[in-house]
């Protein structure tokens, strides 16, 4: 089954979770990068990321190509901003139609998911949204996130 990790990784925590998918699945990745990223650290990275989602912010992404039709099934990741998902896949969103086919979602925090895996799924409520799961802190505990994620992609299926 071909699959496809769509994401947005600020602090790395979302591409840890991206890159071992692609070991265990074999997956593409399309790792979504803004023209302007806020900074990584310090006040100014929750005011703004904080101002992008509360003011729906679609912010310019670097070029990509992709054919998504020729995937079986997509995988999305991103982290929690301000109770939300990161701005940078509203823009893809937006862009892009996912042909109907199986997602998967991920979350990445450092407090909790709050409703973001419910508000994706409202985004993709025409796909069916076949898994979703979150990881706290995943680079900090690499371990625990990895026994999670293994457990949930064997769930999921090859």
């Amino acid at each position: 089954m071909k699959t496809l990790v769509i994401y947005y990784s600020l602090t790395d925590n979302c591409d840890f979770v991206a890159q071992e998918i692609k070991k265990i699945w074999g997956a593409d990745l399309l790792r979504l990068v803004p023209k302007k990223d806020i900074p990584k650290e310090g006040f100014l990275r929750l005011f703004l990321g904080g101002k992008q989602v509360f003011q729906k912010e679609t912010p310019e992404l670097e070029n990509f190509e992709v054919d998504l039709k020729k995937y079986d099934r997509f995988v999305i990741g991103t982290p929690v901003w301000a109770f939300s998902f990161a701005p940078a896949l509203r823009t893809f969103f937006q862009k892009n139609t996912l042909p109907d086919k199986p997602v998967a979602l991920f979350a990445c925090h450092k407090g909790g998911p709050g409703k973001i895996l419910e508000n994706l799924k409202k985004m993709l409520e025409k796909h069916d949204c076949s898994g979703e799961i979150d990881f706290a802190n995943a680079l900090e505990k690499k371990e625990e996130t990895l026994e999670k994620l293994h457990t949930w992609l064997k769930k999921l299926g090859a």
